[in-house]
């Protein structure tokens, strides 16, 4: 990280220095990109398998990367150039989370077997203000851009539980509510196809966790009959708090939100960018 840091400052000296002419000089833009992000600072998920026999019992773990920030970002940020080197936007995003899939899987002495499946997606409304530094070369113009993120992440975990039986539980749940803080920044070449219209690859690296506010049941069925409207509000609903302290002599009411310890997942991702830039 120490060293991606000063790799940025140096690109950010270097480019101040450089004062070569530059179509897209001063004024107004809006650039639109589509792209891939992959995990980075993940949390770590597990297929299991167990096995059990009269002599014997074996468990195998497989381990996973997890972040929510893994997905197909988009986003469309209007801009101003201040000249032909430094300028400022503002990146809207709408990260479409890809799933990430654990399997627990168990089998017992008899030869009957449960399975445990868990998908796990996230998705993010993110608000970017950037500071944007162009080299200020003329037709290939490499840049740099660095700013905070204020996100409004959510995700969603779906459990699909089959026993010994053959009997099956799907339960979803969304945690969602809160913002999330963190940073961005993206090293990209932007080739000028026109006075007007240039194209763009970057690569873009998210770093930022998420804490849910709120949790709740958006499904639960027992071998396909919807159990749903029959749970309680503290069945459904949960809220998180991270001060957080328990007593015996206290009895939850069914008509209200459950209480749990507060957590944060990750959504920090790494990924490649590729959008069209437009000055007006």
């Amino acid at each position: 990280m120490k060293t991606t840091s000063l790799c940025v400052i140096a690109f950010v000296l270097i480019s101040i220095l450089s004062f070569n002419s530059n179509a897209f000089s001063q004024g107004p833009y809006v650039r639109a990109s589509l792209g891939i992000s992959l995990p980075l600072a993940s949390y770590s998920v597990f297929d299991e398998t167990f096995t059990s026999s009269s002599s014997n019992t074996n468990r195998k773990y497989d381990s996973r990367n997890l972040s929510f920030g893994k997905g197909i970002p988009v986003e469309i940020a209007p801009g101003y150039m201040l000249n032909k080197n430094i300028g400022a936007e503002l990146g809207i995003s709408y990260l479409v989370g890809l799933s990430t899939e654990t399997t627990d899987k168990s089998t017992n002495s008899s030869g009957k077997t449960s399975t445990d499946i868990n998908n796990f997606k996230g998705a993010m409304l993110a608000f970017t203000p950037s500071v944007v530094v162009e080299s200020g070369m003329n037709k290939i113009n490499p840049y740099a851009r660095m700013g905070l993120i204020i996100g409004l992440p959510s995700f969603k975990i779906e459990e699909n539980d089959t026993d010994y039986d053959g009997d099956q539980d799907i339960t979803v749940e969304k945690y969602y509510s809160g913002l999330a803080f963190g940073f961005n920044s993206a090293l990209g070449v932007l080739y000028q196809m026109s006075n007007k219209i240039g194209v763009f690859a970057e690569l873009n690296m998210n770093a930022l966790s998420y804490g849910p506010k709120k949790g709740k049941l958006l499904k639960y069925s027992h071998n396909g009959t919807d159990l749903l409207p029959d749970a309680t509000t503290r069945e459904k609903e949960t809220e998180f708090l991270y001060d957080y302290e328990t007593n015996s002599n206290n009895n939850p009411s069914d008509g209200e939100p459950s209480k749990e310890q507060g957590f944060k997942m990750p959504f920090s991702s790494f990924g490649l960018n590729l959008g069209i830039k437009m000055k007006f």
